[in-house]
């Protein structure tokens, strides 16, 4: 079992091949419409913020490729891992998917750089709204831009789907 520390989980030996998705909440898990009928909710309920459809998408990359989430975005900043964990969970991604969170030293794209330095791993994808996220020396095929007007798209999950890999059940 990997443990957290500042800016990511130390990934056990062993542990097979990891797979991360780099996520960002704001237009990825949300969108304009969700966000302008939420602005008086209570941020300890921050689940009334989440797009259902849009996590549903985001569970169908997961479930699909196996892959364990890094927090990308600012709720990185204001929610602890655990709490965001939660509010996944109630849409129906399993506890443990989030694995990490990037740290806070400047530009997403280079947060993400950073991580991967400390952290290899076998594939990601980074899905954000912030043309930012691509900057650094991230692989530019490897993100995945969503709109803010719209948030994740069903284009989104087949391109991450595919970039990631299936993941391959052994009975």
């Amino acid at each position: 079992m990997g443990a957290f520390c500042s800016s990511g989980p130390i990934i056990p030996e062993g542990s097979g091949k990891v797979k991360v998705i780099f996520l960002d909440f704001d237009g990825v898990l949300n969108n304009r419409e969700r966000w302008k009928d939420h602005q008086q909710v209570d941020p300890r309920c921050s689940t009334a913020m989440l797009d259902p459809l849009g996590v549903w998408r985001l569970k169908q990359i997961v479930s699909s490729t196996g892959a364990k989430i890094v927090v990308t975005s600012t709720w990185r900043n204001i929610y602890p891992l655990e709490q965001l964990s939660g509010f996944l969970w109630k849409y129906g991604i399993e506890r443990g998917t989030i694995i990490g969170k990037t740290p806070k030293i400047g530009r997403r794209g280079h947060e993400i750089s950073h991580w991967l330095k400390k952290h290899p791993v076998d594939n990601y994808i980074i899905l954000d709204d912030d043309q930012d996220a691509g900057s650094g020396k991230v692989d530019r095929d490897r993100f995945i831009k969503t709109d803010w007007e719209y948030g994740i798209q069903s284009t989104h999950v087949i391109t991450a789907v595919n970039t990631l890999g299936r993941k391959i059940e052994v009975h």
